[in-house]
């Protein structure tokens, strides 16, 4: 009780207090709500003067990819001076909290971006609004935001810069400065927002926070998304919330695979992030690593439709993968359909490796199995390598737990492969018994079916006999025409 009168209290305070404050270039700015006095806002902060954040716009093109050339949002002219091309496409990448434009990972994806593509690649550099409170910080990215659409508008003004060749990808607090920059400049063709930022802008309205009107296409990952400090508890950085008009949720959108979740001291928000500063959360950073893999490896990231992770896990949308939907970099490929509108949003889920080898490649796999000796039931797995021409995945687990030790009875399961053995050859069958020890049963796979969820393609293997635990038993293709059980 007293807790509640203490918020309310905290949020009247910051309603009275609220002000606006007005920079010549880029127009006023409020403090009153929804930017302040709310549950999910209730610390209230006019942004921060341009002089002050100093907005810096670092430009790589193939004539520079190594060093970049800098264009100062409070002298956006200078533009004039570089290697610009206006006739190419440009790219912003946008850092989050307590980082800098010409932090290792933004040189990267500009590196790899030119690698594949000539464009204009710009790191956004606000570290002078970005080491402050967080709570600060959430509300600079309005300045930062309204510095890119002014620098857009310069660039229509003198080259009659075409918006839909403008593409703003950002990570946390940057996602947010990105649909702040859409807002202002209305047009701008897409926005990749990386895990955006849940506090302060988790269940808010659509004006304070990226959402999908801010350009003509929008898609978000979500890899932090647990219960936010912005909810008065202690989770994630990112948000759940969808806020595009496609949100990827990899490993359903929490807990990503060789992350170690950070266990939160309770405390003051402020004083909780500022603990942060030298280690960004693994979780909230591996959005970032998926989309820079995603650009010159885009394969291993294919999103399928489904309401929850549950779903996902539950071979929902498998079967509905008529159109495919890259995470990342090739995101903007997937076509909607005509019944649907700009605003429409469409969840996808997909897996993924650990912290290094991301990319996984998804299979649904039926083993109707044979026997050749008297039915039994015993505890154990099994699994199945398919291999194609050139590479074999590592083995897969089919079924694990009770094994019925009976003709014809079949097993069923989706799995994600860390390899594409696309366009599989032969499967290589084997089970394990772990109880009981006795008796000794031998077990086969009479068929195999195999088929590849990005489309569809489906594959029959025939097999003969049985084997024992440990044994494996090797299936080919069956003949045409071939003759399996109906899946």
């Amino acid at each position: 009780m007293i807790f509640k009168l203490v918020l309310v209290l905290s949020i009247t305070l910051a309603i009275r207090a609220a002000e606006e404050v007005c920079y010549n270039r880029l127009g006023c700015f409020t403090s009153c709500p929804p930017y302040s006095g709310t549950l999910a806002r209730p610390i209230s902060h006019l942004p921060w003067a341009p002089e002050v954040i100093d907005t810096r716009f670092l430009l790589f093109t193939r004539a520079n990819p190594y060093k970049f050339q800098v264009i100062s949002a409070l002298n956006v002219t200078s533009v004039f001076h570089t290697n610009f091309i206006s006739s190419r496409k440009s790219i912003f990448i946008i850092h989050g909290f307590v980082e800098m434009g010409d932090k290792l990972w933004l040189v990267e994806m500009c590196q790899d971006i030119l690698e594949l593509s000539d464009v204009n690649c710009f790191c956004v550099d606000w570290k002078g609004g970005s080491f402050a409170l967080y709570t600060q910080a959430s509300n600079n990215v309005r300045v930062v935001g309204a510095e890119i659409a002014h620098f857009l508008n310069l660039l229509q003004a003198v080259y009659n810069y075409d918006l839909n060749d403008v593409h703003l990808i950002g990570h946390s607090l940057g996602a947010h400065v990105a649909g702040e920059a859409g807002k202002r400049q209305r047009g701008i063709r897409r926005i990749s927002g990386l895990d955006p930022a849940g506090p302060y802008f988790a269940d808010t309205p659509a004006n304070v926070r990226l959402d999908p009107t801010d350009a003509v296409f929008v898609d978000a990952i979500h890899t932090d998304g647990s219960s936010t400090v912005g909810k008065l508890g202690f989770g994630g950085y990112g948000m759940m919330q969808t806020v595009g008009n496609v949100d990827f949720y990899p490993n359903g959108g929490e807990t990503m695979p060789g992350c170690d979740k950070i266990s939160h001291e309770s405390g003051h928000l402020d004083e909780l992030i500022e603990g942060l500063i030298e280690k960004v959360p693994c979780n909230h950073q591996m959005s970032v690593r998926f989309y820079t893999e995603s650009i010159l490896r885009p394969n291993g990231f294919i999103g399928y439709p489904a309401s929850s992770y549950d779903d996902f896990k539950r071979y929902m949308g498998f079967m509905q993968q008529v159109k495919l939907c890259f995470m990342g970099y090739r995101a903007d490929e997937y076509k909607f359909g005509h019944d649907q509108d700009s605003t429409t949003n469409q969840k996808f889920f997909l897996n993924t490796g650990g912290t290094s080898d991301f990319m996984r490649w998804r299979y649904r796999v039926t083993v109707r199995v044979a026997v050749q000796t008297v039915p039994v039931a015993v505890n154990g797995t099994l699994g199945v390598l398919l291999c194609g021409k050139k590479k074999c995945t590592r083995p897969l687990t089919i079924h694990s737990g009770l094994i019925f030790i009976l003709s014809s009875k079949k097993y069923t399961s989706v799995v994600d492969a860390e390899a594409d053995a696309m366009p599989v050859e032969t499967v290589i069958f084997s089970w394990e018994k772990t109880f009981p020890p006795l008796p000794e049963p031998s077990l086969g796979a009479s068929s195999v079916t195999v088929q590849f969820g990005p489309n569809g393609q489906t594959f029959h293997f025939c097999g003969r006999g049985a084997v024992m635990p440990g044994t494996n038993q090797t299936l080919e293709l069956c003949p045409k025409p071939f003759s399996v059980y109906q899946l």
